[in-house]
């Protein structure tokens, strides 16, 4: 608050730091496409493919701040860097390109000092991820059910006459497909048969979802011609002879980097 003196003078007391420092964004936050049209992942959630971050944020105007790291792998310079000065407007930048981090979860909080000597409480602690790698999906398979044989019954894979319920040959025109890559990775799928090309994409399951948490994988699930993410009509669609599709899959992750082709399910 400000009080007048008798000589005519203000005197501002300040007692506390406002508003206190926090941190608002990283730079670059990438997605699968740069940056301006994200096609999956986002430049907000803090999951990024680059190795060397600016880190920045908001204080009271004309504050002190210091950046500490208080979890992940130890970043040279750290655990508390060099404190900056935020401009007339609040904002401050603590830039880190000149060190290239590994893949890993860091966490940050920042401390500031205002123009009166009021020091901030420490700020929550903000988190990133530094990923650079993804994994291949594992090889596209039938589902039992849609991977038909003679007789084709309600029960899989009961009463198999001839053929199987694990050769890849089916009757049905919309079959599912599933496999295992990344979770929370979009799988682009594709064939070989160019009256159909790309099949359209789903989205990885969770950790959890393949039934083997914390190994970092997701279970994906993919019905030719029906799934929300389906690009075509049904396979083998007014033909009336047996095609071969050998279907592929390549993998996205949130931090945008994109797998290598699977192998192929024929």
């Amino acid at each position: 608050r400000s009080v007048r003196l008798a000589s005519g003078e203000t005197l501002t007391i300040d007692t506390v730091v406002s508003p206190a420092a926090t941190i608002t964004s990283i730079v670059d936050d990438t997605c699968a496409t740069p940056p301006a049209s994200c096609s999956f992942g986002s430049t907000s959630d803090r999951i990024t493919r680059d190795q060397t971050l600016i880190i920045s944020g908001t204080v009271e105007a004309n504050s002190l701040v210091t950046l500490m790291q208080s979890g992940g792998p130890a970043i040279p310079g750290g655990p508390v860097f060099p404190s900056v000065l935020a401009d007339g407007s609040g904002t401050w930048t603590v830039d880190l390109t000149s060190v290239t981090l590994i893949d890993g979860s860091y966490s940050f909080t920042v401390t500031a000092v205002d123009r009166a000597g009021n020091m901030s409480t420490t700020s929550a602690a903000s988190s990133v991820t530094v990923d650079t790698t993804t994994q291949v999906s594992t090889t596209p398979d039938l589902i039992d059910t849609d991977d038909t044989c003679a007789p084709q019954t309600s029960v899989a894979p009961a009463a198999c006459i001839r053929g199987s319920h694990t050769d890849n040959i089916t009757s049905k025109t919309t079959p599912t497909m599933t496999g295992r890559a990344e979770a929370g990775s979009r799988i682009d799928l594709f064939t070989n048969v160019a009256a159909f090309g790309f099949l359209g994409f789903v989205i990885t399951g969770n950790d959890a979802s393949d039934g083997v948490p914390g190994d970092g994988l997701g279970v994906w699930s993919f019905r030719v011609a029906t799934s929300p993410g389906a690009a075509t009509g049904p396979l083998n669609s007014g033909m009336s002879i047996s095609v071969l599709y050998n279907v592929t899959a390549i993998a996205t992750d949130l931090a945008g980097n994109v797998s290598g082709v699977s192998n192929a399910l024929a």
